[in-house]
């Protein structure tokens, strides 16, 4: 699925997600979040081998989807910083979750991507990634 928005700046944004549970495991734990008009991306892994990672997942990515849309270039570190706060409510939210349920982990690696106007930047914990596709190259 691919999907485009277009800003105030008159610069388009084209993004796809794909998700496959991997050689090892028979399920997916991710999460996907793609909110183009808003300019907020993500995806979240839940962490394989460990209690409730779709769980994990789903509640990253919910937070992230919580947050206000910010057009204007100039807001995008005030977006990533309502991102980091966010994420970290949702660490702690996992982390009393994981001991009111007794397992020692619930877990979610998670990688995110924030765009205004021309700028994007990006955020994320663990080993999901984020790929630039530019001029026929696909770069980490």
């Amino acid at each position: 699925m691919a999907v485009s928005a277009d800003t105030a700046a008159s610069f388009r944004w084209t993004s796809a997600l794909r998700s496959h549970s991997g050689l090892v495991r028979a399920i997916t734990e991710d999460t996907c979040l793609e909110l183009p008009q808003r300019g907020i991306w993500a995806v979240a892994d839940g962490m394989g081998g460990h209690a409730l990672g779709e769980f994990a997942s789903r509640l990253a990515v919910r937070a992230l989807s919580e947050l206000p849309a910010l057009p204007v270039a100039s807001k995008l570190e005030q977006i990533v910083a309502l991102a980091r706060e966010q994420l970290l409510q949702a660490n702690q939210r996992l982390r009393a979750e994981a001991e009111r349920r007794d397992v020692p982990v619930i877990g979610t690696t998670i990688a995110a991507l924030f765009a205004a106007g021309r700028r994007c930047t990006g955020l994320w914990a663990g080993d999901s990634r984020i790929y630039l596709h530019r001029a026929g190259c696909l770069r980490q």
